[in-house]
């Protein structure tokens, strides 16, 4: 991998339970990453359907980023104002490496 592919900086983030006053529980996204994580993003496809009477699209990314442990699929990925959903995590070569993360793009 060659550093100058990767120019997008990152954020991948989990999903946490904070306690709220009642005893009960609020889901936030944490951020899981230190510093400055580039990446290189790449769209590999795109798929309209109906859901719930509804159309929504899906679009699908490609995203590469040196080994980082712990990024299982369930991560988040934020990039400026867009969100990919972790779908699959691969570890290029069983190396340790590099990671490709194949990733859902997330409309709100």
């Amino acid at each position: 991998m060659h550093a100058g592919t990767l120019r997008h900086v990152i954020q991948v983030q989990a999903k946490t339970r904070t306690v709220d006053a009642v005893g009960g529980y609020t889901e936030v996204w944490a951020t899981i990453t230190s510093g400055t994580v580039w990446a290189r993003i790449v769209p590999v496809g795109g798929l309209e359907q109906f859901r719930a009477d509804q159309l929504q699209e899906i679009v699908t990314h490609k995203i590469t980023i040196r080994y980082l442990s712990g990024v299982t699929v369930g991560h988040r990925v934020l990039f400026g104002s867009q969100t990919f959903d972790v779908k699959n995590v691969i570890d290029l070569e069983e190396r340790g490496v590099t990671l490709i993360l194949l990733c859902e793009e997330r409309f709100s």
